[in-house]
């Protein structure tokens, strides 16, 4: 993967800090997680994007 593609799929840019970028990462994380919501169908795009 690319780096212009990561911070694309983070929804961040190169002026963002380390700071910011692991918040967008962690949130990502999150929202994609399979745990997170038992009952969502799985879409295999979300284990691309984690």
């Amino acid at each position: 993967m690319a780096l212009k593609e990561a911070y694309k799929i983070l929804g961040a840019s190169k002026q963002n800090d380390d700071r910011e970028i692991k918040a967008k990462y962690k949130k990502l994380l999150i929202m994609y997680q399979r745990d997170s919501d038992p009952a969502r169908v799985r879409n295999p795009e979300d284990n691309e994007k984690i």
